[in-house]
């Protein structure tokens, strides 16, 4: 919901929007490339503070979409995703903490694919 809202209510995602749509991407994969790139840039400047302290610390978090809020497995498969394709070690797949995701939060802590929610943290 973060990059959802700064897209849609700021200036500073416009052009690079525009440019991937009119490149032929759809609204919803111009959306997903602006926010992998945006959360492994974060990765990047966030990773000496990852490093320096083992991994206590110099995490950035990105949210699988809500509406898989309802949706186990969908969820399972976004994060599995968005775990592969940001592919940073200090990278954290937020997952909605609704009643059908607690088995999507416990599958993908299972698997080490690093997921936690709003009220279940690592």
């Amino acid at each position: 919901m973060i990059f959802q809202k700064a897209i849609s209510t700021s200036n500073a995602y416009n052009d690079q929007f525009r440019e991937l749509v009119q490149a032929g991407k759809d609204i919803e994969s111009a959306y997903w490339e602006l926010v992998v790139k945006d959360i492994q840039d974060a990765c990047k400047l966030f990773e000496p503070i990852y490093d320096e302290t083992d991994g206590a610390d110099g995490y950035v978090s990105v949210e699988v979409s809500p509406r898989l809020a309802d949706d186990t497995e969908g969820t399972v498969e976004a994060a599995k995703w968005l775990h592969k394709v940001v592919s940073c070690p200090n990278a954290y797949i937020k997952i909605p903490a609704t009643a059908a995701c607690i088995p999507s939060i416990k599958e993908v802590i299972a698997n080490g694919t690093s997921g936690w929610s709003s009220t279940i943290l690592k």
